[in-house]
């Protein structure tokens, strides 16, 4: 929604932080670049202070992409709805563009559900919940929650009113990776919009107008990437549109844990190829 490239990582891919100790770490370290040179040369120049030895290397790429890849796309989000259609007809129009250059890209439905949504709010409630409690042990002394964002702190005190379930939560989070790898059985990467909709007006999510609500909008945006925070697994953000108002829009390539390189590959091969939009036209027109 940026206008930038931005690859999330294989969990693990950056150095150990303190949310490692997590049931689910869903924190991760990268940058979020103008091209996508700069962000292959950042995790290959990272790589050469720490490469984690259970995920592949990604290495130093300078050419695009030599194999083929079965992409599978999908627009809908995991509740069944489309997303606004501006953001559709970007997403299928990145796929028709993978399709020129020779990748097979089969339109699916969404293969996720609502269910890991729900799942993962409630875990994401715990550890608000934690940072709110114990925020001083991890950051130190001089943390101090009253500093917290107004969200941050309402969502943590939702937690005690869910924290009977939160076990059940994280059990089926964690089983979810394995269905996640499943679908790469099939293909090698899934295509699918970052966001819902185009980027709303600064306020539009404002916890102090009505906290629930906020969620809920919150929840219907952020329909896509829950996914990979989730399994750990990498995926891309690339700005291959526009939406009338002249704000980028992004599409999400994504894989499974480890296959950073391959993503990196295939962004590399739709910018050099002419697939990202032009910001100096966009500046000057």
């Amino acid at each position: 929604c940026c206008g930038l490239v931005g690859l999330k990582p294989s969990r693990g891919r950056d150095m150990e932080s303190p949310t490692a100790m997590l049931h689910i770490d869903i924190v991760c370290q990268g940058v979020v670049t103008r091209t996508v040179r700069d962000s292959a040369n950042y995790y290959a120049a990272a790589e050469m202070y720490y490469a984690n030895p259970k995920l592949p290397k990604i290495g130093w790429i300078n050419a695009p992409l030599k194999k083929r890849l079965k992409i599978g796309l999908f627009t809908g989000t995991p509740t069944k709805m489309n997303s606004h259609s501006e953001v559709n007809e970007t997403t299928l129009a990145a796929g028709k563009f993978c399709e020129n250059l020779g990748h097979e890209v089969e339109l699916i439905q969404n293969p996720f559900t609502q269910e890991t949504k729900i799942d993962f709010l409630a875990y994401w409630s715990f550890v608000t919940y934690l940072l709110y409690r114990f925020g001083k042990t991890s950051y130190g002394i001089g943390f101090n929650n009253s500093k917290l964002e107004i969200f941050t702190v309402q969502m943590a005190k939702v937690y005690p009113k869910i924290m009977f379930s939160t076990a059940k939560s994280i059990r089926r989070l964690k089983k979810f990776t394995a269905y996640y790898d499943s679908l790469y059985e099939k293909y090698d990467v899934m295509l699918s919009p970052v966001l819902s909709h185009p980027v709303p007006e600064i306020g539009y999510f404002n916890p102090e107008n009505n906290f629930f609500s906020s969620i809920e909008k919150l929840s219907q945006y952020v329909n896509y990437t829950t996914f990979q925070n989730v399994t750990g697994a990498p995926a891309i953000s690339l700005p291959m549109g526009q939406c009338s108002n002249g704000l980028p829009l992004g599409v999400q390539f994504a894989g499974k844990l480890g296959d950073d390189r391959q993503l990196l590959e295939l962004a590399w091969e739709i910018e050099a190829s002419g697939g990202l939009i032009d910001w100096t036209k966009i500046i000057q027109g």
